[in-house]
């Protein structure tokens, strides 16, 4: 009985010790399986954090330079051709622009050509005008050669000009004979005082035309400081003229005589007018012996 019980604890130890070393055998075969990635895992996440386990770093970096360097190599060339399509399109344009400004220039030199042309004839018109005014200012001028204008004798209501223009002929320049006036009257627009009745005190001239009228411009000199004075009938543009000569700078001396306006230069020389552009243009090239009177 103590035998048999002897053999079945040691059968009963075999028996688990067997076991026992099946199940470490079994464990020990299925280990590399189950087990092996948890501990890589967790062994990897220990020594590098949280990096691809499958990837390293350099060869990360390797994929990630050969991928920028494939985008920049395409963007490069889709940069290029867009630059080409836009060149190609710059130089249609420039084209089509040249060609315009061809046009535009050719037409441009013909406008310049016809305003060349007009203004050319402008200048002759202008000319043909200036003598034009020259010719009926010298015409008017003559139609008045016969008149004199007499200044600075006090107009009264009623007055006969002609017994006035008498009166100072023989009283004031002593011509005796008498002369014959073939009409006498105010020239100029009535300008009366504030109370309407008396005469201004600058009285309006009075025009008196004859046939012959040297001897009275020779003695108008007697009137000197008697506040009469004595002058040509001249035309409006003549008095203007006249007025600007004598303003001039260059001038020394301006008088009007037989119908024509003269200037004296500083340095002696004289010439004859009829715009007020010849002082500056005929003055200079004057001499002293073209001086008339």
């Amino acid at each position: 009985m103590a035998e048999s019980s002897n053999n079945f604890s040691t059968r009963t130890n075999e028996y688990g010790k067997n076991s026992r070393h099946s199940l470490s055998s079994t464990s020990s075969t299925d280990s590399p399986v189950l087990k092996k990635p948890h501990v890589d895992v967790m062994s990897e996440s220990t020594s590098q954090g949280n990096e691809d386990p499958f990837i390293d770093r350099t060869t990360l970096i390797e994929i990630l330079n050969k991928a920028v360097a494939v985008a920049v190599a395409q963007l490069e060339v889709d940069l290029r051709k867009a630059i080409q399509e836009m060149l190609r399109s710059i130089d249609i344009r420039v084209t089509a622009t040249e060609e315009d400004n061809r046009g535009v220039g050719f037409e441009l030199d013909k406008f310049e050509e016809r305003v060349s042309k007009l203004e050319s004839v402008i200048a002759q018109k202008d000319a043909e005008i200036r003598l034009l005014d020259n010719k009926l200012n010298d015409l008017e001028q003559y139609s008045r050669k016969s008149h004199i204008r007499i200044f600075g004798i006090k107009e009264n209501i009623g007055e006969n000009c002609v017994e006035i223009a008498q009166r100072i002929f023989k009283y004031k320049l002593n011509i005796q004979e008498d002369i014959i006036l073939d009409a006498a009257h105010r020239v100029g627009v009535v300008k009366l005082s504030n109370n309407d009745k008396d005469v201004k005190l600058r009285p309006r001239g009075i025009i008196v035309r004859r046939d012959h009228k040297q001897k009275i411009m020779l003695n108008r000199k007697k009137l000197k400081h008697s506040g009469i004075s004595i002058s040509d009938d001249m035309t409006f543009r003549n008095v203007q003229l006249l007025t600007k000569t004598n303003a001039h700078s260059s001038a020394k001396n301006a008088w009007f005589a037989n119908g024509k306006i003269f200037i004296e230069g500083h340095q002696g020389n004289s010439c004859k007018l009829q715009s007020d552009v010849d002082i500056d243009e005929q003055l200079p090239k004057a001499k002293k012996y073209n001086r008339a009177r």
